[in-house]
């Protein structure tokens, strides 16, 4: 679930992977804007869960 990304080495074939898998709702295409507001939706009246989500 979370990406850990080193600025020495390329990422790899996982973190490709990944990081499409984030650009993906569904059958559709996606920015990441609209990706994580759907994730914090549920979120909205926990501040400390909203943080949380965000922070990973």
């Amino acid at each position: 679930m979370d990406l850990e990304v080193n600025a020495e080495h390329p990422i790899d074939e996982a973190q490709i992977v990944f990081l499409a898998d984030k650009l993906v709702a569904g059958d559709r295409l996606v920015d990441l804007e609209t990706r994580f507001d759907a994730k914090l939706a549920p979120y909205g009246s926990n501040p400390a869960a909203a943080r949380i989500a965000r922070r990973r």
